[in-house]
């Protein structure tokens, strides 16, 4: 239910909806996850990275919870440490454009251009019409004159 009041623009109801399945069952690691990207849109990092770490403690290979944790580590300042998150994530399923993306975005702000366009055109494989990689691949290349393989 909180996946879904998210979805439909209803943050602030997803929020109850991921507190009360943690309470329910703080072993549905699906709901950690929920909770945790809850708690990171409203900038309450710490809360965050705990019910992520839990939802991954709970469900090891859970793409969704390790791109949320890269997201978190990033925005705290731990880039090194939010790309080894990122990379989890698209080890574990490869075509995860979400995670593509946000790393091709933190490899673009680190100045890794080259690394991020492979992202974003990694990303435009598999789904062409991608707005986000679109956008970004499209700025990056303008900005550099290349051209992507």
């Amino acid at each position: 239910m909180g996946i879904l009041r998210a979805k439909r623009g209803q943050p602030d109801d997803a929020g109850s909806h991921f507190v009360e399945a943690v309470r329910l069952n703080p072993r549905f690691a699906e709901a950690q996850n929920g909770l945790g990207a809850h708690l990171m849109v409203q900038g309450k990092f710490d809360a965050a990275l705990t019910h992520l770490h839990e939802a991954i403690r709970l469900k090891p290979d859970f793409a969704a919870a390790h791109n949320n944790l890269g997201s978190v580590l990033s925005k705290r300042g731990q880039v090194d440490e939010a790309i080894v998150e990122y990379n989890e994530a698209l080890r574990i399923q490869p075509t995860y454009a979400e995670a593509h993306i946000n790393l091709g975005v933190l490899l673009s702000n680190l100045g890794r251009t080259d690394d991020a366009i492979g992202h974003f055109t990694e990303v435009l494989r598999f789904n062409s019409e991608n707005p986000s990689a679109r956008a970004w691949l499209s700025s990056l290349t303008s900005r550099t004159q290349r051209v992507p393989k």
